[in-house]
């Protein structure tokens, strides 16, 4: 999907949009806090996350048309910003925890400050709350609790990505639309494996 934004963005629009590089995190902390904290259903909580992206963009467009910043610094500003207050959405500690069993990050190192966030207020992982990653970084494996992660074909993925960019760049069409490339599923403490 992310892909996808910035194809939209480079490719048709003709416009350096690193904005949706921080609009994905932006709400994806937003659909937590409005679930978690303000205990909103999940179909709402995720078009008001859209709505957030969407003036994310929209602040970018302003400062671009309206303050003639060029297209490209004013992606930066955006973007820049957006991870500023992502983070500080996320330093909000005080989640309550009812109802979760289960937590599946996007990459190693959230799941590595979800797994040291949960320890820290006591909570058991797996036993209260199991936790998954994706990457298989060193980290997960040294983590105090090892994570369960999924594991990518990296070479694979960099082959893959580099034949799609030279067909956007000589004009060719790609010969499929969608690549699946190989993961394999690295099962660890932090979801119960190696612990019976």
């Amino acid at each position: 999907v992310l892909s996808l934004g910035m194809y939209i963005s480079y490719a048709i629009l003709d416009f350096p949009d690193l904005t949706v590089d921080s609009t994905f995190p932006l709400g994806g902390v937003c659909c937590t806090i409005l679930m978690l904290r303000l205990g909103v259903p999940a179909l709402p909580a995720i078009l008001l996350s859209f709505v957030a992206g969407f003036a994310a963009g929209a602040v970018t467009g302003f400062l671009h048309v309206k303050c003639r910043i060029s297209k490209l610094l004013s992606a930066i500003i955006v973007m820049t910003g957006l991870l500023s207050v992502t983070l500080a959405l996320t330093a909000l500690r005080d989640y309550p925890l009812q109802n979760i069993d289960a937590a599946v990050c996007v990459n190693d190192m959230m799941a590595l400050g979800a797994v040291n966030a949960l320890l820290a207020r006591g909570v058991r992982v797996p036993e209260d709350v199991a936790v998954a990653g994706y990457d298989d970084v060193i980290f997960s494996r040294v983590s105090p609790v090892p994570i369960t992660t999924v594991r990518q074909d990296v070479h694979a993925l960099a082959a893959a990505a580099v034949d799609r960019l030279l067909d956007m760049i000589e004009h060719r069409d790609p010969v499929k639309a969608v690549t699946l490339l190989p993961c394999t599923l690295i099962e660890r403490e932090s979801t119960g494996a190696g612990a019976q």
